[in-house]
């Protein structure tokens, strides 16, 4: 069982690649529609972004349970260095916990206003992200890459980040924050379907 995945599989191209640990180290990656060098991320119309210069500060929630706790603690130091504020609702150590209690959590954060976007992390990510999606007005993504990360922010106005420790190498995982704290919204035609969710949210509670 890998601890971190050891490859970046991307949507046009799926040989195995490695990377290094080292951010600093890792080796770029190049496709029609994604390019990383170092730690900038490169989207689909040639823009390089970087959290730190080309986002607004924001508050963000984020929460693990023991399976993420690795990685949530690396997501939490690195949205610090990029200037934003960060509400930590734990857990705080490897011991078992449940991922139910600290997914709820964040969304709450995010629901009450005290927070704009929440990152989750636990062993999968799938855990945290049916947690998250059972509270209404919370549009939860689950991400792998680069390509769906920047698609939940344009297309679905993400405002939860879902992420599995065991699943991502953490440089690749620190890349898919920065595309998810930058990426905006394109609004028309993906707001009406969010309308669509929101009635439907508003429906189930009746």
């Amino acid at each position: 069982m890998f601890t971190h995945s050891p490859f970046i599989a991307s949507r046009t191209n799926f040989r195995k690649r490695t990377i290094s640990p080292d951010l600093t180290e890792r080796r770029p990656l190049f496709n029609k529609n994604l390019l990383f060098v170092n730690h900038f991320h490169c989207n689909r119309r040639g823009a390089a972004v970087k959290c730190s210069e080309e986002e607004p500060d924001m508050k963000v929630a984020v929460a693990s349970d023991h399976g993420g706790y690795e990685l949530k603690e690396k997501v939490k130091q690195h949205l610090v260095e990029c200037g934003h504020e960060v509400i930590d609702v734990g857990t705080n150590s490897t011991n078992s916990v449940s991922y139910v209690d600290y997914g709820r959590r964040a969304c709450e954060k995010v629901n009450d206003g005290s927070c704009e976007r929440a990152i989750l992390v636990c062993g999968t990510g799938i855990g945290m992200s049916v947690v998250a999606n059972k509270h209404k007005g919370i549009r939860a993504a689950l991400c792998t890459n680069a390509f769906m990360v920047e698609m939940a922010r344009r297309h679905n106005n993400a405002n939860a980040l879902v992420l599995g420790a065991r699943v991502l190498a953490i440089p690749y995982a620190i890349i898919l924050v920065d595309v998810f704290m930058t990426e905006p919204f394109d609004g028309g035609r993906h707001q009406e379907r969010l309308n669509q969710i929101a009635k439907m949210e508003d429906e189930a509670c009746e």
